[in-house]
């Protein structure tokens, strides 16, 4: 087999290989995050405020051995508590979208990227022979070069 075309199907094997499961890591990352981002707020409504709502009654139970006035503090500072935890759900949700927004922002981009890099790849590995054989010559002047300027410098 010729070199030139073995050196282009390894090249192209090589890219569909990394490709395909760099694809597949991708599309499980992102069915993942979506079903956390969707299932987020029905997890909080049905399982984190019902326990919230436990503790907060079981505090006011607490407090009701104690004196008046911690639990007024205590009722005024657990339901601002509980709208906190709600809208800090809600804000992680979003900024979850948001990335994942970002980053198929940015697919288009590193598909060219991929793109310009396989060209590349399958133009280098059909003339190696003839890069190698400049970056040879190339650095035997430069090896000769230098050589001779170490000489002129010793006496």
């Amino acid at each position: 087999m010729n070199r030139n075309v073995a050196g282009i199907i390894s090249v192209l094997v090589l890219f569909i290989v990394v490709g395909g499961l760099l694809t597949l890591i991708v599309v499980r990352t992102t069915d993942t995050i979506v079903d956390f981002v969707s299932f987020a707020p029905t997890f909080y409504e049905q399982s984190v405020l019902p326990g919230i709502t436990k503790l907060y009654n079981w505090v006011l139970e607490v407090g009701e051995r104690f004196d008046v006035s911690i639990m007024d503090a205590i009722e005024q500072a657990l339901p601002g508590m509980i709208s906190n935890l709600g809208s800090t759900v809600t804000n992680l949700s979003g900024k979850i979208v948001s990335g994942i927004t970002g980053i198929a922002s940015r697919l288009p981009s590193i598909l060219l990227n991929s793109i310009i890099c396989l060209i590349a790849t399958v133009f280098i590995s059909v003339d190696f022979d003839r890069i190698e054989a400049l970056h040879s010559e190339k650095s035997a002047r430069k090896t000769a070069a230098r050589c001779g300027e170490c000489q002129e410098l010793v006496p």
